[in-house]
C-alpha cells in the first residue's frame, strides 16, 4: 500500500499546479542533446572519411599481396562505418523532425503545444 502511495505522490503534486506545467526545460535539454549528437556525428564522419582515404592510399602503395588484402578488408570496413554514421545522422534528423525539436537551426522552432495553446515567447500559453 505504501508503494502505491509513493507512486502517486508526483501525480498529487502536479494536481496542485494551476494551468499547464512549464516544460521548456525539457525542450531545452532535448535540443542540446540533439545539437551535441549532430556535432559528434559530424566529427565522426570527418574522422572516418580521413581514415578511409588513408587506407585507400595505403592499399595503392602496398606491394605485398597479403598486406594488400588486409588493406582491402580495412577499406570495406571503412565503407560500412561511413554508412552506419550516415544512417545514425539520418535517424537523428528523422527523430528531430518527428518530435518537432530543433537541431541547431533556432530560427524556425516548431514546438508542439497541447491543444488550445500556442507557442509564444518561449512557452506554450
Amino acid at each position: 500500500m505504501s508503494l502505491f502511495a509513493l507512486l502517486l505522490a508526483p501525480a498529487t503534486a502536479l494536481a496542485q499546479i494551476q494551468g499547464v506545467p512549464d516544460t521548456t526545460y525539457v525542450d531545452t535539454w532535448v535540443t542540446k542533446l540533439l545539437e551535441f549528437g549532430g556535432r559528434a556525428t559530424t566529427f565522426l564522419m570527418i574522422a572516418a572519411t580521413l581514415w578511409f582515404i588513408w587506407t585507400v592510399i595505403g592499399y595503392i602503395r602496398e606491394k605485398d599481396a597479403k598486406a594488400a588484402t588486409e588493406k582491402k578488408n580495412a577499406m570495406f570496413r571503412g565503407i560500412i562505418g561511413l554508412f552506419v554514421i550516415v544512417a545514425i545522422w539520418g535517424i537523428v534528423k528523422l527523430l528531430a523532425t518527428t518530435f518537432g525539436v530543433s537541431t541547431g537551426n533556432t530560427t524556425n522552432i516548431n514546438v508542439p503545444c497541447p491543444p488550445g495553446m500556442v507557442y509564444i515567447n518561449g512557452r506554450c500559453q
